[in-house]
């Protein structure tokens, strides 16, 4: 019994040749982007300030739920009180600091402190600058 090999009919050549240009494409998009990132650092430091400010309000909304959830603190009771700025105490938190977004007892949020070059000079004067 002989078995029939089918053949294919098809040039390897073009299909590499297919290859070496999606390659090469792929390489010249990477190293525009690439360019372009570094003719503008400011663009990037900014989008980087930009997203780790971003980050921090969705952990304070997640230490939030947290104490929410597992301290069973009401909205009334939050306390944003913290070590470094004056002004967010609550009295209607507990005693026992659950409610406190910013204490090892509570939410143990890290306090955010932005560099001075991501904000807006004009209120440099301001005491809270």
């Amino acid at each position: 019994m002989t078995c029939a090999v089918p053949t294919q009919s098809g040039n390897v050549l073009f299909i590499i040749l297919i290859a070496v240009v999606l390659f090469g494409a792929l390489s010249f998009a990477i190293s525009q982007t690439m360019r372009t990132n570094a003719s503008n650092p400011d663009k990037e430091i900014a989008d980087i300030d930009a997203a780790s400010m971003i980050q921090f309000g969705s952990s304070i909304e997640s230490a939030i739920s947290r104490i929410k959830l597992s301290g069973g603190c009401s909205n009334e009771q939050i306390s944003f009180e913290n070590p470094l700025v004056s002004g967010y105490t609550n009295a209607a938190s507990p005693a026992t600091n659950r409610c406190h977004i910013f204490l090892p007892e509570g939410g143990n949020m890290q306090l955010f402190t932005p560099v001075r070059t991501q904000m807006d000079q004009s209120f440099a004067a301001n005491p809270l600058f």
